[in-house]
């Protein structure tokens, strides 16, 4: 079911009064189809670059170095991959098999994640050292259970 911009929120609530609960889950806007449809192409974009970013790196990279790029990836909810510098890099410093908590290849990471005690989750960023001055940026989220 469908209703056009056109209907002011009293109209709207009238309607939405009159039907069953289960039906108003599936009532949409029109004017927000296009706004969904953009957010879902963006969506699909970063998918689609995040993906090629993975596919590269694996194909690139010495296992040692990979390995902690899938425990990392494997962890948490991830988006947003990017390759980046030294000087794009912020966070606190940390030796990474402390972060890992097992033996690796990789020397460092930088951490830049904050909790949220209210939902019990989690979010930031954390750059993964490559080698050669090359960081792998990880928007990184989750639960803390």
């Amino acid at each position: 079911m469908s209703i056009s911009c056109e209907n002011t929120a009293k109209a709207l609530q009238k309607h939405l009064n009159n039907i069953p609960n289960h039906q108003a889950s599936e009532i949409t806007l029109d004017c927000m189809e296009p706004y969904f449809a953009k957010v879902n192409d963006a969506r699909l974009q970063y998918l689609v670059k995040d993906t090629k970013l993975l596919f590269r790196l694996e194909r690139n990279l010495k296992k040692k170095i990979w390995d902690p790029v899938c425990w990392e990836l494997r962890e948490h909810g991830f988006g947003n991959l990017a390759l980046v510098g030294r000087q794009s890099v912020y966070g606190r410093k940390r030796d990474a098999s402390e972060y890992f908590k097992r033996s690796t290849a990789m020397r460092h990471l930088y951490q830049d994640t904050s909790v949220d005690e209210k939902s019990n989750s989690y979010s930031g960023r954390v750059y993964l050292y490559l080698g050669g001055g090359r960081y792998l940026k990880v928007d990184v989220w989750g639960d803390l259970n």
